[in-house]
Parts: C-alpha cells; sequence; structure tokens
C-alpha cells in the first residue's frame, strides 16, 4: 500500500519515470560500469531477468533473495543490511 500510495502521488506525470527506464540502454549502461556492483535478486517479477542480466556481467556481486519480493529493503533489511555490508567491506 506504501508504493500504491507514492505512485499516486505523482498523478498524470507517473508514466514518465517509468518511459524513461524503458528508453534506457540497460546493457549498454551496465557495460559501462566499472565500480564494484551488487546485484540483489529478489524473487519477483524481474526475477527471472535479473538473474540473466546478472549473469551477463559476471564481474558484479551477486545474491538472490528467494522468497522476497516487491518491499524487500523493508520486509528483509536486516538480509539486504547484511549482504550490503558484506560487499562494502570485501577487499
Amino acid at each position: 500500500h506504501h508504493s500504491l500510495a507514492e505512485n499516486l502521488r505523482s498523478g498524470r506525470r507517473i508514466w514518465w519515470a517509468y518511459n524513461a527506464v524503458h528508453r534506457q540502454d540497460l546493457q549498454h549502461e551496465l557495460a559501462a560500469l566499472r565500480q564494484p556492483t551488487l546485484v540483489l535478486n529478489p524473487q519477483d517479477d524481474l526475477w527471472e531477468k535479473t538473474r540473466a542480466v546478472a549473469a551477463a556481467h559476471p564481474r558484479f556481486a551477486y545474491a538472490e533473495l528467494a522468497g522476497a519480493g516487491h518491499g524487500v529493503f523493508h520486509a528483509e533489511r536486516g538480509v539486504v543490511s547484511r549482504l550490503v555490508r558484506e560487499f562494502l567491506d570485501a577487499d
């Protein structure tokens, strides 16, 4: 319900963000990343696509969050914070 409220706050321009995302050349942008990157993959509607993108970029750190879905940063904040901390502390 929090997500719905935030989406409704955008009013008639809600489509702008979605349009910008879908017009972006994601593969090009990901290939251009040079800094260490952690990909967190909750089990939501992008589960398989995120897995495939991460596999195409083996230098990325990757963690699947099976059983977690939308709202993962709130619902699984302990797990997410542990994964991010481990990633940031790694040499």
